[in-house]
């Protein structure tokens, strides 16, 4: 029979165990959406919308080719949650366009939302209690190690990471940033991970 020590002991283990799993577990991410904006495709006063299902209601993301503004805020970004407008912003012409990619959080459901071009790449996501659409993460926080692309990118392993990727095709590198929600204080942390020397494609959804 054991005795209260013993089962003090067995207790406090498999406390800490289910505590660990708790805390620990890591985040799955998955590439729901992917294209290139079509900025440059754009007639003007011409507009690309795209809706997406949200825990917190139906997400519409807006892009319109402003046919009278000037090259700085030629583009301009719409977010609608349901009828409620939850984000304005312009973005000026840029060499290459945009990218626009989509990731879930498969643990909770939760949206992010990436916008980038050769120079910025911002990671936006919807804060239900600040009732906002708001930047998460943006690369001109995050050092590199040599002028390159930044990106988002959903890896294979379930990892979602912020890249600096190189653009010459010879040399296939990038800087890498693993990205990991923290719950507790609703925003990213992250791990730097250096350079890694494969190619980006190779290993991203």
């Amino acid at each position: 029979m054991f005795n209260k020590k013993w089962l003090t002991l067995v207790w406090t283990l498999v406390f800490t165990v289910v505590l660990a799993a708790t805390c620990f577990a890591a985040d799955s991410y998955q590439k729901i959406y992917d294209v290139g904006l079509g900025m440059k495709e754009l007639a003007q006063d011409e507009a690309s919308s795209q809706t997406f299902q949200t825990a917190d209601g139906e997400v519409k993301v807006q892009v319109r080719k402003l046919a009278n503004a000037s090259s700085k805020e030629k583009y301009h970004m719409l977010v609608w949650l349901g009828k409620n407008r939850i984000f304005d912003k312009h973005f000026p012409v840029v060499n290459g366009g945009y990218e626009f990619r989509v990731f879930k959080n498969s643990s909770d459901g939760r949206l992010f939302y990436e916008v980038s071009s050769k120079d910025r790449a911002y990671l936006y996501g919807y804060d239900a209690a600040a009732k906002k659409f708001m930047v998460y993460v943006d690369s001109q926080n995050y050092y590199n190690n040599f002028a390159a692309r930044p990106m988002f990118a959903a890896l294979k392993n379930g990892d979602l990471v912020l890249a600096f990727k190189s653009e010459n095709l010879a040399s296939p590198y990038y800087h890498r940033y693993r990205l990991t929600w923290d719950a507790t204080t609703n925003w990213f942390g992250y791990a730097d991970q250096g350079v890694i020397y494969e190619n980006l494609a190779s290993v991203a959804q």
